[in-house]
């Protein structure tokens, strides 16, 4: 009864243009109380998974290694060693190359877009079990305190994305939206595992973050709209 044409209707109005109608707080909390309401009994089967954690993990597969802890809102793991991890960076390029380099066009960011399909996630295993192993699981479950899932609106709980200035046209040096510091509003807490597919130099980024302290300092400065 909650999903209906008004109530996505509404959803539209309110996300349109970056949450401009009632900001992006209160239209968090919105969604956040609807959804909770909408999917109560998926609610409460993620909060008594995470009672139940220490069983889940050791059916899923123990961790191979002490699991990396979140400070601040991040953490980064450099050993390369993480379960699949090199299966996920060889069908990656099958998937750039396939893909990658190619103005597809749509979407408010002409700069960034995302490369991988359907099939590719059913063809590329990696993708998923890389995803829900233990060792990648276990610091965002901490983190949560609940279990989490693969989002299926936005963001895709799955993305490869490919981001390049050559697809804007006439790009006049200015960078734009999500290249400049942002907080991502579509939930919270919310956790993404991002992984570099290839190297990142200054050239080609560098791709940057500000942990959460630094994040609720820029927030309360009276400049701050609290939008993205």
């Amino acid at each position: 009864m909650l999903d209906n044409g008004l109530t996505r209707w509404v959803a539209r109005k309110l996300e349109d243009d970056h949450n401009r109608l009632l900001g992006s707080r209160a239209t968090m909390r919105i969604a956040r109380a609807f959804n909770g309401l909408k999917n109560r009994r998926c609610v409460r089967f993620r909060e008594e998974g995470f009672r139940r954690l220490d069983e889940l993990i050791l059916e899923n597969g123990p961790p191979t290694r002490p699991p990396v802890e979140m400070k601040d809102g991040w953490a980064i793991d450099t050993s390369r060693s993480l379960p699949h991890l090199d299966r996920l960076l060889e069908e990656s390029q099958g998937i750039i190359a396939e893909r990658g380099g190619v103005v597809r066009g749509g979407g408010s960011r002409e700069f960034f877009q995302q490369i991988v399909t359907d099939a590719h996630i059913e063809r590329c295993p990696s993708i998923l079990d890389f995803a829900t192993s233990s060792d990648v699981l276990l610091p965002a479950i901490r983190y949560l305190g609940f279990i989490p899932t693969l989002s299926a609106a936005k963001p895709l709980g799955v993305r490869l994305a490919e981001s390049d200035q050559r697809f804007v046209p006439d790009w006049d040096g200015r960078y734009r939206a999500s290249q400049l510091f942002h907080c991502d509003y579509h939930d919270s807490p919310m956790v993404y595992v991002i992984v570099c597919l290839r190297d990142v130099t200054r050239q080609s980024g560098p791709f940057s973050f500000l942990p959460i302290g630094a994040s609720d300092r820029t927030r309360s400065t009276p400049s701050s709209t609290g939008r993205s």
